[in-house]
């Protein structure tokens, strides 16, 4: 069976499903939100992602994974949610910050082992 990889970098977001009972969020469903992979850490053992720069009081404040493609007006509030300041004008732009880096990611991933 023929596997085709994705290029190095080509990761950009991780869907992460809140259970609000775990994050401690009252009286809300299940979740998911969109989150740029540089903002994400798995947990000790691998069972699960935590994002660090995020208060466990703001998780229900960010974006949320809908239905249907992600515009770039969609990219734009999750980066500004994860902490990009200033507006990108394209995606390569976008994608420049330490927030959408998929190194970030797979340190921490080793590191978390």
């Amino acid at each position: 069976m023929l596997v085709e990889q994705k290029p190095q970098g080509m990761a950009r977001y991780l869907d992460i499903r809140i259970e609000p009972a775990a994050a401690g969020l009252e009286n809300m469903e299940p979740f998911d939100l969109l989150v740029p992979i540089g903002n994400a850490m798995v947990t000790k053992g691998g069972t699960g992602v935590s994002l660090p720069t995020v208060a466990s009081g703001d998780i229900a404040t960010l974006p949320r994974l809908g239905e249907g493609p992600v515009t770039w007006e969609r990219e734009m509030a999750v980066a500004k949610a994860f902490g990009v300041k200033e507006h990108a004008t394209s995606p390569s732009s976008l994608y420049a910050h330490p927030q959408f880096d998929l190194a970030i990611f797979q340190q921490q991933h080793a590191v978390s082992k």
